[in-house]
């Protein structure tokens, strides 16, 4: 093996460790964004229902 082909080699190993890495914490990222959206929709559901309770409604 040449130098060149053991360079290419090391390099695509690099590359594919930094996809890797890069994919994994796209879903650590993406993991937390959806529990904090869930966590914000459930905050404003409680908000509003609670809110429609304190409505006057006219019969």
């Amino acid at each position: 093996m040449s130098d060149s082909d053991r360079c290419n080699e090391y390099f695509c190993m690099a590359l594919a460790a930094s996809e890797a890495m890069n994919f994994h914490c796209f879903s650590i990222s993406l993991k937390y964004c959806s529990g904090r959206l869930q966590a914000h929709h459930e905050t404003n559901l409680v908000s509003r229902i609670s809110a429609l309770g304190r409505m006057p409604f006219f019969v």
